[in-house]
C-alpha cells in the first residue's frame, strides 16, 4: 500500500513557502516605498535646485543689464569729464589772458593817475603863479 502523504505534510511547506513568499514580497515593497520616498525627495531637490538655477540666471541677467549700463553711463561720464576738462583748460587760459589784460589796463590806469597828479600839480602851480601876478599887478 501506498503511503499517501498527509494534509500536514502537503499544506505545511505550502505554507512555509507562501509565508516565505510574502515576506519577500513585504520586503520587496518596502524597499520600492523607500526607493518612491527617494525618489520623491530627489524630485523634490530637482525641482528646488532648478529654480534656484531659474533665479540665478535672472539675477546673471540683471547683473548684465545693470553692468551694460553702468558702462554707458561711465562712458557718457568719461565723454562729459573729457568734454569739461577742455573747457576747463579753455577757461583757464581765457583767465590768463583776462589777468593779463587786467594787469595792463592797471599799468595805464597808474600811468593815467600819475599824469593827472602831475597836471594837477602844475594847475595848482599855475594857480599859485597866476594868483601871486594878480596880487602883484593889479588889473
Amino acid at each position: 500500500m501506498k503511503h499517501i502523504p498527509s494534509y500536514e505534510m502537503i499544506i505545511k511547506p505550502l505554507f512555509l513557502v507562501a509565508n516565505s513568499q510574502e515576506e519577500a514580497i513585504q520586503k520587496t515593497e518596502r524597499e520600492r516605498n523607500g526607493l518612491d520616498e527617494k525618489l520623491q525627495m530627489l524630485e523634490s531637490t530637482l525641482s528646488l535646485s532648478e529654480n534656484e538655477r531659474k533665479q540665478q540666471q535672472e539675477k546673471i541677467r540683471e547683473l548684465q543689464d545693470t553692468e551694460k549700463r553702468m558702462k554707458s553711463e561711465k562712458h557718457a561720464l568719461r565723454t562729459q569729464l573729457e568734454a569739461s576738462s577742455r573747457e576747463m583748460t579753455k577757461n583757464e587760459l581765457r583767465l590768463k589772458s583776462l589777468d593779463g589784460e587786467l594787469q595792463r589796463q592797471k599799468r595805464v590806469q597808474n600811468d593815467m593817475d600819475a599824469e593827472n597828479k602831475e597836471l594837477r600839480e602844475r594847475l595848482s602851480g599855475a594857480l599859485k603863479v597866476n594868483q601871486e601876478l594878480k596880487t602883484i599887478s593889479p588889473v
